[in-house]
């Protein structure tokens, strides 16, 4: 596994001639292999800092990194939004209608989850309401309707989407 990121990483740098470049190549594929098989729920800020601290060392060494990069800061986004997650919820139990601790629970246990990020993130944004269906649309005035284009029966919110489209039911 750690030879397919060598090869990835010889194909943007070419090949390690200098006898000090190679402990920083197998540092950099170390780290790389640790940023894939990492889970969102198991990452720290801690751990987040070693992966940028080693991709820096690796470019003062003239490692070309672009796709690791990529794939720390596609590790520091979903780390962020998964920290966000029940601060987006009003947690403020100064409120005197505070009734958010179900939500807190449910965030809790998403953030527990093994999941991808991305699933993690999509049922986040179905939970408060903000897949871009017609009517989170028409309600930004980015639509003129908010008409369900399959069935042209009902307005199109999420419920609608996933229970009470009549094509959606067919399927």
């Amino acid at each position: 596994y750690l030879e397919s990121i060598a090869i990835q990483i010889e194909k943007d740098r070419g090949k390690t001639t200098d006898i000090f470049h190679i402990p920083t190549q197998v540092l950099l594929c170390a780290a790389i292999k640790e940023m894939k098989d990492f889970s969102v729920g198991d990452l720290d800020l801690g751990t987040l800092k070693k992966w940028s601290a080693t991709l820096n060392y690796a470019k003062k060494y003239g490692f070309q990194v672009g796709f690791a990069d990529n794939l720390l800061k596609k590790n520091l986004l979903a780390y962020f939004a998964i920290q966000c997650l029940p601060k987006s919820t009003g947690e403020d139990t100064s409120e005197p209608r505070h009734y958010n601790n179900g939500h807190t629970i449910f965030y809790k246990k998403l953030r527990q989850t093994n999941l991808p990020s991305k699933v993690k993130i999509t049922i986040w944004r179905l939970f408060n309401n903000y897949i871009p269906t017609y009517c989170n649309l028409h309600y930004r005035r980015l639509r003129s309707s908010a008409v369900c284009p399959r069935c042209s029966d009902g307005t199109e919110t999420i419920e609608h989407v996933f229970r009470d489209c009549i094509v959606v039911k067919e399927i």
